[in-house]
């Protein structure tokens, strides 16, 4: 185990060296790319969590690591996910009324408030240790501030692309010794144990949970690299007062630019430890767009990189229900408030309905996800810190 603890930490370090700063300032929020409905009602948090295949799209966002606990062979149809912000429903009208025609009037109603929709949808196959997702993300956003020296962020961003993660495990053995074998087999890792089975959750794919589920004890250390290919137009502008009085929503786009491309690359590490009643704990550092996302034209945003450190407990019983407690700190390398880098979450899972909670950068997180046989609705309420220090 102390051979293992000092390799993640080892890792973490350099890849803290080539991830290098997200950004500068910390006067803005701290938002990824992707991040599907569960995590968003767990606070955020998930790179340390040991994902049932049915979750298994996750980690090729979030942490490829988590790939080595695939099992079976899953095809994730469709996963769709519509967010907004209060702000959007409640002054619906003033949003009409400015896109409409930017006037003083209509720009002044809006002042103040975080106008923000996202429409993503993803969908993908995981395999036993690998995983291959498509992705379409389309946000809007607008806020002004200041009414006295007016400033005003809009924004208009559209991503699309395919991203591919790969995960092997290495078995330290009940010991937690030493690598054990060299040889690799259909679930990525030598002296693999069984899993045990996801009873009626099993549908589509053959769900498994991970290896610390069952009554087996020992540990294994997970390794995991993932690449991306994305094309993005826009992003989050500060357009002039001047501007928007002048133009109408069709020059406003103008300034977003065309389609561009970029590519990146993720890296992540796991460490698992199960104890044989039913109770394991895990550990866990992801960077994702190391180096960060830069497109090949000026206009399009930058994704930036993201370095991640987490640890999750998961306690299961009798297969009937289990229960998770996990904690992330994300953009550990973005100079701003720790409590905005925080994220924590707690799941309880039951027969064909799951309760998810946590805080979200200090703000209160909760959802449900409910099993319709061929399908999972999940309904969540988050927040996300707008200012440079929590709970601004």
């Amino acid at each position: 185990m102390r051979t293992a603890l000092s390799s993640l930490i080892a890792t973490s370090v350099a890849l803290a060296v080539f991830c290098g700063e997200a950004r500068s300032s910390s006067n803005y929020e701290l938002h990824t790319l992707y991040r599907d409905t569960r995590m968003r009602a767990m606070g955020g948090a998930g790179i340390a969590l040991q994902l049932d295949d049915r979750d298994a799209l996750q980690g090729v966002f979030t942490n490829p690591a988590q790939m080595a606990g695939n099992q079976g062979i899953m095809l994730h149809y469709l996963g769709a996910d519509i967010a907004g912000s209060l702000d959007t429903y409640t002054a619906i009208g003033d949003v009409t009324a400015a896109f409409s025609n930017f006037t003083l009037d209509s720009l002044n109603a809006l002042m103040g408030h975080n106008i923000y929709s996202n429409l993503q949808a993803v969908g993908g196959i995981t395999i036993p240790n690998f995983g291959v997702a498509v992705l379409a993300d389309s946000q809007l956003g607008f806020y002004g501030e200041n009414e006295a020296y007016p400033e005003f962020t809009v924004g208009y961003q559209t991503t699309t692309g395919i991203q591919a993660a790969w995960g092997m495990a290495i078995d330290l053995g009940s010991g937690g010794g030493g690598r054990r074998g060299a040889s690799s087999s259909a679930s990525g890792g030598a002296q693999r144990r069984p899993r045990r089975q996801n009873g009626p959750k099993s549908s589509g794919g053959g769900s498994a949970e991970a290896f610390s589920m069952g009554t087996a004890t020992g540990s294994e250390l997970r390794i995991g690299l993932g690449a991306k290919y994305l094309w993005r137009r826009g992003g989050y502008k500060d357009v002039p007062l001047t501007t928007l009085l002048s133009a109408d929503v069709g020059q406003l786009m103008d300034l977003f630019g065309g389609w561009e491309t970029g590519y990146g690359v993720d890296a992540g590490l796991q460490y698992v430890s199960s104890h044989g009643n039913g109770f394991s704990w895990s550990l866990a550092s992801s960077a994702t767009n190391i180096g960060s996302v830069n497109f090949s034209g000026t206009v399009a945003d930058p994704v930036p990189s993201n370095l991640s450190a987490g640890g999750a407990l998961r306690y299961s019983l009798g297969g009937i229900s289990s229960a998770t407690l996990t904690y992330d700190q994300a953009f550990l390398l973005t100079p701003t408030d720790w409590r905005k880098r925080s994220h924590l979450g707690a799941e309880l899972d039951l027969p064909a309905v799951t309760i998810f909670g946590g805080y979200y950068q200090t703000y209160l997180s909760y959802g449900a996800s409910f099993d319709l046989w061929v399908f999972r609705l999940t309904a969540a309420s988050y927040a996300e810190e707008l200012g440079a220090k929590a709970m601004q």
